[in-house]
């Protein structure tokens, strides 16, 4: 309150000099006077690289939806986004920044012969050179690669979010498409809802950022070059997994994967903010859980984090509809779906 009269005092003084043509230094000295008042913003660095920006609670107001004028390169609008944003601004809100990655192209046969044809030459060639043609599995190669690429174009789609190019009536139709060939039959008691995944949207909004890891300065030309990686900040990433520890399906030529959920398992929420550890029994049913909501300690949320109503799983994204028919949709963070698991070392 305090401070509050000291900015007020401040701006009515600005105000009244500003018709005084003699007192322009004076101006420049109180307008100085003023931000440095209203900057009390403190950014730290932990000793393990993770990024966190604690905002002042009177910083809050620049960081909501109706103040996207205000952002820049200094000051980030709340990015990467908390799944728990709350609507009241006099709450201070700690962003800690988790980096994540797209996920690897899974291979159906592990260790197959890969082969590509030159778009220009229609030559063939693999690992060992040019070859006669495509190996006996390309089908199977080529199915893996465009369940890949539908899934990761709709992620890169949904990653162009509060851009100015941002197309949103092609983003829905691409989660339509999605939601139409359904991926998983039983979301909630298949192996691939279990892993890390990583929010991208939070009822329809994006909660992540980009950046670029070219391993060279900034400054660089080729910072965002062909050769720089494409980095997601996420501010939460959640883990699901079985609450009585991990079971496995039986080995088998294509890998080690978890096995199934079975009707009524219970299964484990936790969010890498700690806001979410929920234990949830699954079901075919499908419906919807919620797992964070309007209360005492968190605030009124701008949306409740919830898991249910999936309409698409697959090895690589999860959508999940609202009931107002906006989308969640999350991005898989661990490699689990690829079938390298070792059971034996679980269960020793």
């Amino acid at each position: 309150m305090a401070r509050s009269k000291e900015v007020a005092a401040v701006t009515r003084t600005i105000n009244s000099n500003m018709t005084t043509s003699t007192s322009r230094m004076h101006y420049v000295l109180l307008s100085i006077t003023l931000i440095a008042l209203m900057t009390p913003l403190v950014v730290s660095f932990s000793s393990i690289g993770i990024k966190s920006l604690q905002l002042a609670p009177y910083h809050a107001a620049f960081f909501g939806p109706a103040a996207s004028q205000f952002r820049s390169n200094t000051i980030r609008k709340r990015c990467p986004t908390p799944l728990h944003v709350v609507r009241d601004a006099s709450l201070s809100t700690l962003v800690t920044t988790i980096n994540a990655r797209r996920p690897q192209v899974h291979w159906t046969v592990p260790g197959m012969n890969l082969a590509y044809q030159n778009a220009t030459t229609g030559e063939w060639s693999d690992v060992n050179g040019p070859r006669d043609g495509p190996p006996r599995n390309y089908w199977r190669q080529s199915s893996d690669e465009k369940i890949y690429k539908r899934d990761i174009d709709l992620i890169d789609a949904a990653l162009l979010a509060n851009l100015n190019n941002f197309d949103s009536i092609a983003l829905d139709e691409m989660v339509q498409a999605a939601e139409k060939r359904g991926g998983a039959r039983f979301p909630w008691i298949s192996r691939k809802l279990l892993g890390t995944w990583a929010p991208i949207l939070h009822a329809g909004e994006k909660v992540v950022c980009e950046s670029y890891n070219t391993g060279i300065d900034d400054d660089d030309d080729d910072a965002t070059g062909e050769s720089a990686e494409q980095i997601i900040e996420c501010s939460t990433v959640i883990e699901i997994q079985r609450s009585a520890g991990p079971k496995f399906a039986p080995k088998n030529y294509y890998g080690t994967f978890y096995a199934n959920l079975e009707e009524d398992e219970e299964i484990r929420v936790l969010s890498s903010d700690l806001t979410i550890d929920d234990t949830i029994r699954v079901s075919k049913a499908n419906t919807t859980i919620v797992m964070l909501e309007d209360s005492e300690s968190v605030g009124n949320l701008a949306a409740p984090v919830y898991l249910g109503r999936i309409t698409y799983l697959s090895d690589y994204i999860l959508i999940q509809r609202r009931s107002d028919g906006s989308v969640d949709l999350w991005l898989r963070m661990d490699e689990s779906y690829l079938g390298n698991l070792d059971a034996d070392a679980d269960t020793a």
